[in-house]
């Protein structure tokens, strides 16, 4: 097997996924992303981005086709960090109003039932920048780190199905629990 990424940039820890509908559908981000549907077989590159490597990858659940990924901060190269949106062909940059620009992307979580609502965490000591929210897409973020530690965030999880949109988070030390109606 010779996977069509190998020339490409990636993380030491690659975020591969599967479809959660869709276990024979298998993404592997490296600097572009690769998608299979016949379990690993054969690849296709749906993306065309620069050749840093991605650091954290979803798929939005409703609409497998839609895609986000964070791009690494890179400082050795003086090349800031990134979050995109898209599609097969159609890639958004949704940076703007998140710090990925300077911190590293770690996780990113989509809706199960909205492709638009997501969550990225972030590591790094910057106090009160751990998790954020966009409700559109990214054409907006909110900072919904509200009274975490400063601690790295690692990872966030959204308990489908359940009422009030249950939120679990994984920093350096610690798992951290959230719903749409805490204020902390």
């Amino acid at each position: 097997f010779n996977p069509p990424w190998q020339s490409e940039s990636a993380e030491w820890t690659t975020p591969y996924a599967i479809a959660k509908d869709n276990p024979d559908r298998l993404y592997v981000p490296a600097s572009n992303v690769y998608v299979s549907d016949d379990a690993g077989t054969t690849f296709e590159q749906r993306s065309n981005l620069n050749f840093y490597p991605i650091s954290a990858f979803a798929a939005a659940p409703s609409d497998p086709e839609r895609m986000y990924v964070g791009k690494r901060v890179w400082y050795g190269n003086e090349q800031p960090g990134q979050i995109l949106v898209g599609d097969y062909d159609q890639w958004r940059d949704i940076t703007v109003g998140s710090p990925a620009d300077s911190l590293y992307v770690t996780f990113l979580e989509v809706d199960d039932d909205d492709p638009d609502r997501a969550w990225a965490t972030f590591a790094g000591f910057t106090k009160g920048v751990k998790v954020f929210e966009t409700r559109n897409a990214g054409r907006t973020w909110e900072n919904i780190s509200l009274n975490l530690p400063n601690l790295p965030a690692n990872c966030i999880i959204q308990h489908d199905g359940a009422e009030h949109n249950p939120l679990y988070l994984g920093l350096d030390r610690g798992i951290w629990y959230k719903i749409d109606t805490m204020v902390h």
